[in-house]
């Protein structure tokens, strides 16, 4: 007796399983996508910051960077809800700011136990701050318009120029988007407190983009007849025609026409004469008339 064997349907199954990790290779498709590196003078998406330009004023990782650095983002700014550098500055390791209290009309700041004259650590984008160093005549810049303050401790004076040997404050303007963004902030609370705040930014073409932010702001404080009051708006230009040259132009105009309280006056001016002159026992720190205008700006080549 003669018996066939068909060999037809084992070759079709093998054949069949040969293909189906083929064709499951090629469903699979991976996408690989390289994030852009993070820039320090870029926005930063909440609390935890990469890199940092604070220690050798150029763009570098936080990890590499030998020399201790702190960052405080702007969504940590806003989400304490601070008034002023020195109340974004209040959860930072090794910095003490509440030398006057409850009062926020300078800002100063302790590195390390050391402490220079009110402004002598603070910096804004690399350069020092307009000042008269142990004095009230002292520059005050507003949150608002701040897109993230380096902390640098250790001294700093290779970079910085004089300052204490505890470190130095950096504060990082905002910038002009090459992307559409819009913010309006509106605030309220105790002491007759209310405010509004704006921010936008947007593309002009693929080489230049423009930045407009304003905020008032205005409350009575624990002082009678001692109120707060702030008006202030920076308008700025960006040119930056490939990735390696950028032209910034930029104006703040800030006015105080009620700066609060201090709490105290200073050594220079009352006890011992300033430029020759001497405050009155009865000096107000919270008179109103005091204008502040910076017209900076910035080349990258």
């Amino acid at each position: 007796m003669n018996v066939a064997i068909s060999r037809k349907r084992p070759r079709l199954l093998y054949a069949l399983v040969v293909a189906l990790p083929l064709t499951a290779l090629a469903e699979e498709t991976v996408v690989v996508t390289a994030s852009p590196p993070a820039s320090a003078s870029a926005p930063t998406e909440g609390y935890s910051a990469s890199t940092s330009l604070g220690a050798t004023k150029t763009d570098q990782p936080l990890i590499t960077t030998a020399q201790s650095v702190s960052v405080v983002t702007r969504q940590q700014m806003a989400d304490q809800g601070a008034n002023t550098i020195s109340q974004a500055l209040e959860y930072t390791p090794g910095v003490y700011s509440s030398f006057g209290g409850g009062a926020t009309r300078f800002d100063a700041i302790s590195l390390r136990g050391y402490h220079g004259g009110d402004v002598d650590n603070l910096f804004l984008d690399g350069m020092r701050l307009m000042s008269d160093g142990g004095s009230h005549n002292v520059v005050q810049i507003d949150p608002w318009f701040i897109e993230r303050v380096d902390v640098i401790r250790g001294p700093s004076s290779a970079l910085y120029g004089q300052s204490v040997p505890g470190g130095v404050v950096n504060l990082t303007s905002k910038r002009p988007q090459f992307s559409q963004q819009g913010h309006v902030r509106l605030t309220g609370g105790t002491q007759n407190t209310k405010g509004a705040a704006f921010d936008y930014t947007d593309a002009i073409n693929e080489q230049w983009a423009w930045r407009l932010i304003g905020m008032t702001r205005s409350s009575d404080t624990q002082y009678d007849h001692t109120r707060e009051e702030r008006y202030a708006i920076s308008p700025s230009l960006l040119w930056q025609p490939d990735s390696d040259t950028s032209l910034l132009l930029r104006a703040y105009l800030q006015k105080d026409p009620s700066g609060g309280y201090h709490g105290s006056l200073p050594l220079d001016g009352t006890r011992y004469a300033h430029n020759g002159r001497k405050l009155s026992p009865s000096t107000n720190g919270g008179r109103s008339g005091r204008w502040l205008s910076a017209p900076p700006a910035d080349l990258q080549l």
